[in-house]
């Protein structure tokens, strides 16, 4: 027999139970035994507990694994280590391919440990496996948007922020988030990664030696990306500005949702797995007359990438960085406008297959042309969208008496039947690999929403949340958890980013602390 134990959060569960007799039927005097609980359960005690406490031979997640890994034989008693060694089994083929092949790119990655596998010998090894794309991005009410034909989808941040103005204009909230889980952080990483590129994204959260430092320092590259991020991010939060819910320290996460299918709000930073999740509420709306509709917005691109850019010496005739021109916005606003159009040209030009001639805008008597290296640039920036794939495992304990039933689940999950199974159940919700959804048999009944999703996330890049990547070392500076929202900027609790940026950053003795204290040097 098999036994799974799952953690019931957004996407639920009936993709298991759907994939459950499709497995015994395919194994012949097999059976699995299902269990599962609402919530975030921790499935990492479970596993420590060994196997006079766990019986479960699959334990489907939200959590990362890596330090229970590293601990090794302290891990659980009597084992090398308290997970299953997942390396060669990825290398099998699932119909036809390499399960490895199938998955995103930066998905598998983020989660492989470097492990000393003989003496003076160190690999990637994988002992989790990602089951849940968790594309995460600005959720809008579709139905609401479509009644008022003037409020276009941002392309850029500063679109974004005067859309909320607009929005706000009208009565309406602009952002219904609440402050209590985190969504609101994930915007600011993908920012941040936008800015910086993805592969330095990922190298930023993955310090090797100590000649990483100066990352970290307060006038780096990297420390730049931090404070545009923060830009945006104290902008959208900070209660002087009224783009958030004024109860958004108030409310639960249901409360808040439920403010964007009633009408009461707009947008919300939130992930694909929100129709699955509040589909109570919105069946509820719809039988009441609301004919509430989810829509997905590609993540704006970060008007402080202008700065990257050709065109920016040319509009802005200064040497001077963006941060000195966004300080003086009242002197110097309308030249940034003409840059954050430019951009937004630059986006479209990106959206719409990069056809005909490339974006211009009049900047007095000249044309001011874009470059085909500004459109690598914003194509790059474009593409990113914020993940929790990472932090959505699968793990067998190193003790479990079915591990090969196990592995034969897994195979399943990631062939056809088990992706498409996966599409029909969550509403949105994708696993985390190559796939046409065209393919699916249920794409032609699927909602705009999710055709909108799946789209986004085939051709994007995730960016995967630094919880799933700074595991190693902790204390490196972020752009999340500013708490922009709590304060207006004339109290006396106010932080602005330029202080956040002061306080987190890192001198090189710093860092060494940091990465001798985590065993790194």
């Amino acid at each position: 027999s098999l036994e799974i134990y799952a953690t019931g959060a957004g996407f639920g569960v009936d993709w298991i139970y759907e994939l459950i007799p499709v497995f015994e039927a395919q194994n012949e005097g097999a059976k699995v035994y299902f269990n599962y609980d609402t919530g975030v359960e921790l499935c990492r005690n479970k596993v420590e507990g060994g196997p006079g406490i766990n019986t479960a031979d699959l334990l489907i997640s939200l959590e990362d694994w890596q330090t229970l890994v590293l601990q090794g034989e302290n891990g659980v008693s009597g084992y090398d280590y308290a997970l299953e060694d997942l390396t060669d089994f990825l290398d099998e083929e699932v119909d036809g391919v390499p399960l490895r092949d199938k998955f995103l790119d930066y998905t598998l990655s983020v989660s492989a440990i470097e492990l000393e596998t003989s003496e003076g010998v160190y690999e990637y090894r994988d002992f989790v496996i990602p089951w849940a794309t968790s594309y995460t991005g600005i959720l809008y009410n579709k139905t609401l948007f479509e009644a008022n034909p003037e409020w276009k989808l941002p392309r850029t941040t500063d679109e974004m922020l005067t859309l909320a103005d607009t929005i706000k204009g009208e009565g309406i909230i602009p952002f219904v988030n609440e402050t209590t889980t985190g969504y609101i952080d994930y915007l600011a990483q993908c920012l941040f990664a936008q800015y910086l590129g993805i592969d330095e994204y990922y190298d930023y959260y993955n310090p090797i030696t100590e000649e990483d430092g100066y990352k970290y320092a307060a006038d780096s590259e990297e420390s730049k990306a931090r404070l545009y991020a923060m830009f945006v991010m104290d902008d959208l939060l900070n209660p002087d500005n009224g783009r958030l819910s004024e109860t958004a320290e108030e409310d639960d996460y249901g409360r808040a949702q439920g403010r964007l299918i009633s009408g009461e709000g707009a947008m919300a930073i939130m992930g694909d797995w929100f129709d699955k999740e509040m589909s109570i509420t919105i069946e509820q709306a719809h039988n009441a007359g609301n004919n509430y509709e989810s829509g997905m917005i590609s993540t704006p691109v970060l008007s402080a990438l202008s700065e990257k850019l050709s065109y920016w010496d040319t509009v802005m005739s200064s040497e001077r960085d963006y941060a000195y021109f966004y300080n003086n916005r009242g002197t110097e606003g309308a030249n940034l406008a003409v840059c954050d159009e430019l951009l937004a040209k630059i986006v479209d030009y990106v959206d719409n297959g990069e056809e005909g001639e490339l974006p211009s805008v009049q900047f007095g008597s000249r044309t001011v042309t874009a470059t085909e290296g500004d459109v690598d640039i914003v194509r790059e920036a474009r593409s990113c969208y914020s993940s929790l794939g990472s932090g959505h495992t699968m793990v067998i304990p190193s003790y479990a008496s079915a591990k090969e039933l196990a592995k034969k689940f897994i195979q399943l999950l990631f062939s056809e039947t088990g992706i498409q199974t996966f599409l029909s159940t969550t509403s949105g919700g994708s696993l985390p690999v190559k796939y046409d959804v065209t393919q699916w048999s249920g794409y032609e009944n699927a909602t705009d929403f999710q055709k909108e999703v799946y789209a986004l996330t085939q051709k994007g890049n995730p960016v995967q949340h630094p919880s799933s990547l700074t595991w190693r070392i902790t204390g490196l500076p972020d752009p999340s958890g500013k708490k922009f929202y709590q304060y207006g900027k004339s109290e006396n609790g106010y932080i602005s980013p330029q202080e956040y940026l002061t306080m987190d950053s890192l001198t090189q003795a710093q860092f060494i602390d940091l990465m001798t204290a985590a065993g790194l040097l």
